[in-house]
């Protein structure tokens, strides 16, 4: 009985394993199928839009054919401006080649172009490309197309020339630039330091003026205390001569006075005794 549920349990594990298997390979098969589908979807969508491009592109033949028969399918060359003397000569370059081959679009009509560029750009320039755009452009032979291939590589690379002409002429317009601007603060900064050497010498010279007008200012101030107090001395000597003549006068004049009183002291003595003897003389008379 054990021997019989081991068994059974053993199948159940296998068929298990075998619907997980087939499980995921369904699975697997659902995400090839819709990848698949996707794929197509796109290319249903590219189709589509290749069908109305090409609608569109017999439409305009038609318009064209119908307003004037005489005109040619393919487009007239578009006149550029003249090229700059400044830029670089592979820009010229490319101007040149462009105005000489029909444009941008090489002397083709401007869908025929495109198509070209698109198969081109799907097989990666491989030379298995020409036989889809044979299909693509049935109004082109072999030879125009692989002649159209020589312009295009043509014009890659002169284009490529001229992104690194500008590429260079850009870079040396900065460099220039910057140089102009290094040459402006270089004299900028010249100017600064002249100003500043004037401005330093300027007020040197203001420094010294100070000094020496202080200095002058000094030895005025210090002349005119030396002449103040030579007056001063004068004066006092004058004062002091003033007084001793003041001094001598009144000695002299108190001498004067002595010498007066005394004289009329005298006198009045002289009188007194005149006196008396005259009263005497005339007491003894009597």
């Amino acid at each position: 009985m054990c021997f019989v549920l081991c068994t059974v349990f053993s199948v159940i594990e296998k068929l298990n394993e075998i619907m997980s298997d087939v499980e995921s390979s369904i699975n697997t098969l659902k995400e090839e199928q819709r990848s698949c589908f996707e794929e197509l979807l796109k290319e249903e969508k590219t189709c589509r839009q290749e069908i109305a491009a090409f609608e569109k592109k017999i439409e305009n033949w038609s318009l064209t054919l119908k307003s004037d028969p005489k005109l040619p399918t393919t487009p007239t060359v578009r006149k550029s401006k003249p090229p700059d003397k400044d830029l670089p000569a592979e820009v010229k370059a490319l101007d040149i080649f462009l105005q000489k081959t029909g444009g941008p679009d090489g002397g083709w009509d401007q869908y025929d172009h495109q198509a070209f560029l698109k198969i081109w750009t799907k097989h990666s320039g491989q030379q298995v490309y020409r036989k889809e755009a044979k299909l693509y452009l049935p109004g082109k032979t072999l030879e125009e197309i692989e002649h159209h291939e020589e312009w295009f590589q043509e014009l890659t690379h002169l284009q490529d020339k001229k992104r690194k002409a500008i590429k260079r002429w850009r870079a040396s317009k900065y460099q220039e630039h910057q140089n102009r601007i290094n040459s402006q603060e270089e004299a900028e900064e010249a100017e600064r330091r002249k100003k500043k050497a004037k401005s330093q010498a300027l007020l040197h010279s203001t420094e010294q003026n100070r000094k020496k007008a202080a200095q002058q200012l000094e030895e005025w101030r210090e002349q005119k205390r030396r002449k103040e107090k030579e007056e001063e001395e004068q004066r006092l000597a004058e004062e002091i001569q003033k007084r001793r003549r003041e001094k001598v006068l009144l000695l002299v004049c108190m001498n004067s006075h002595v010498a007066v009183v005394t004289n009329y002291q005298r006198n009045c003595l002289c009188i007194d005794i005149s006196l008396n003897v005259g009263l005497l003389i005339i007491v003894s008379f009597f």
